[in-house]
């Protein structure tokens, strides 16, 4: 079957890294892959040493609601994308065409209006998945998910159980399939000794993300003499959206004075900074400790200390920490916990390790085909 894939990120974040890791396995399998990418970014690269084709279509339109209550102005923001909008759909429809595409597989909810077009217009089946969570008791997003699995999707993939529930709860009715697909780590075990006090996060650099909060932990561990190195990976907006929260970070390290925390910027190979961790850290406001970090962290047998209730990834002190409510004091103790247990860091390690197969990518590719098989039934 020839698939078509959607990329938004351009390798900037992690829906983007999920998809290349899905797409890098079907290569082996009797499909045969194509990517629209929105964004330029080092996932091309990537994709260009596979051999794997990609277009670059900046012309998408993308929108979804979110918990920060400004959706509106979100939606003001992204109306310039509308205006070149239907040039980008002809694109796409042209590549269809062009490729003989069987299936689309949208990889990012965002992307839902695109779907409903292709989908009236190519009659062409579509595999959803989604991989954010939606805002409760929001109406925008009850009709999001009405239209995706009502009249866009024919299968439909969620990286947790939290956001499959959420689809449930406002669809009970919906026969289309429903499953959970785990990110894939291509990452392998860190053999190598790590540094004692290096807390890395990798991610977005957003107050959604709770990096704000980084600081404040740091600030304490300074004050308590506790030898800790905070290192901040992701991209750093310096113009545009972003770039007043990437100022609001840099002057609160000012204020501090913190020797112990740095921005560290995008990074190419995170895995050889995530191999020297001791511990990954992830404070997020959005209750989802289950991002690629969670699963990149596991896979190289480093623990990670994150805020949410989900146990699905990180099981509480088993193989990480999980804080339900952010609590700067519940923080410290598992900092200061782990500087006064000799073996506490290598007992979450073996954990770590012992679940490292569930992201190996091969049920995740098992799943996958299962999907394509499921609807080629459908086409036949």
């Amino acid at each position: 079957m020839n698939l078509l894939h959607f990329d938004v990120e351009g390798g900037w974040g992690g829906s983007s890294i999920s998809l290349f890791e899905i797409v890098k396995k079907l290569k082996y399998t009797n499909n045969k892959s194509f990517i629209i990418c929105r964004r330029e970014g080092p996932i091309q690269k990537k994709y260009k040493k596979e051999k794997i084709k990609f277009f670059l279509e900046k012309n998408l339109y993308s929108f979804i609601p979110r918990k920060n209550g400004k959706n509106f102005k979100n939606f003001l923001g992204s109306l310039t994308q509308l205006f070149y909008f239907p040039l980008g759909i002809s694109n796409i429809i042209k590549i269809i065409k062009k490729n003989k595409i069987d299936i689309i597989h949208i990889n990012y909810e965002g992307l839902f209006l695109l779907a409903m077009i292709l989908k009236f217009f190519t009659k062409k089946p579509i595999i959803f998945h989604i991989r954010t969570q939606f805002p409760e008791k929001n109406l925008t997003c009850k009709i999001i998910v009405y239209l995706i699995t009502r009249y866009i999707a024919d299968y439909i993939f969620f990286i947790t159980d939290v956001e499959r529930n959420f689809f449930k709860k406002y669809d009970e009715n919906s026969k289309v399939p429903k499953k959970v697909l785990f990110n894939i780590s291509s990452f392998k075990l860190n053999s190598k000794n790590n540094s004692k006090n290096i807390i890395s996060y990798f991610g977005n650099i957003s107050y959604e993300k709770g990096v704000d909060r980084i600081i404040e932990v740091a600030k304490i561990c300074s004050d308590k003499n506790l030898n800790y190195q905070f290192l901040i990976f992701g991209k750093l907006i310096l113009h545009g959206y972003g770039k007043n929260y990437y100022l609001y970070l840099k002057k609160k390290i000012r204020e501090y004075n913190l020797k112990n925390i740095f921005l560290m910027g995008h990074v190419s190979k995170p895995e050889i900074y995530l191999a020297k961790s001791f511990l990954q850290i992830r404070l997020s406001r959005s209750n989802d400790p289950y991002g690629r970090d969670i699963i990149e962290a596991l896979t190289m047998g480093v623990p990670s200390l994150a805020t949410g209730s989900y146990q699905g990834i990180i099981k509480n002190n088993y193989n990480g920490y999980l804080i339900k409510k952010f609590s700067l004091k519940k923080i410290i103790f598992f900092l200061e916990k782990l500087k006064k247990i000799k073996n506490e860091r290598d007992r979450l390690s073996k954990n770590c390790i012992s679940l490292k197969h569930l992201f190996d990518g091969t049920s995740q590719i098992k799943k996958f085909e299962d999907a394509i098989n499921f609807i080629s039934l459908k086409i036949k």
